[in-house]
């Protein structure tokens, strides 16, 4: 169901249509499949197929997906807030929703992860660690 979903989002074979894509998902997730709640949640974040955006919708959806062990949900958290989409941008917090979803195998998240470095971390312990590695 939540395939269906996606496929209606992207208009995959068919026409894209936002409002059927939040159906079908709405479906799965009522059938336990939690990573439809990941799709609800960006549909939410983007405003498609829904009134207007909502990022409170979003991130309850997104803290749904990652309360089951979907690693888009806490990717997504991630996302919300290292931009700080509707909620105060924490930088920490983000990385360490990026970090779960990175040990899961999320290829986005190690991206995000590299991006943070010289924020999290400071160029300074990047340079002495870069060191490190090379010699």
């Amino acid at each position: 169901m939540e395939f269906l979903g996606e496929i209606y989002a992207r208009g995959v074979g068919v026409e894209r249509n936002y409002t059927k894509a939040l159906e079908w998902l709405k479906l799965a997730a009522r059938q336990q499949l939690y990573s439809a709640y990941n799709g609800m949640g960006y549909l939410h974040v983007k405003g498609y197929g829904v009134d207007k955006k909502n990022y409170t919708k979003a991130k309850e959806y997104f803290e749904k997906a990652a309360e089951h062990e979907e690693t888009g949900g806490h990717y997504n958290l991630g996302v919300m807030y290292y931009k700080g989409i509707g909620v105060k941008r924490d930088v920490k917090l983000a990385c360490k929703y990026f970090l779960v979803a990175a040990n899961a195998g999320h290829q986005k998240a190690f991206y995000q992860l590299a991006k943070m470095f010289p924020l999290v971390w400071g160029l300074r312990r990047i340079s002495l660690w870069l060191l490190l590695c090379t010699n």
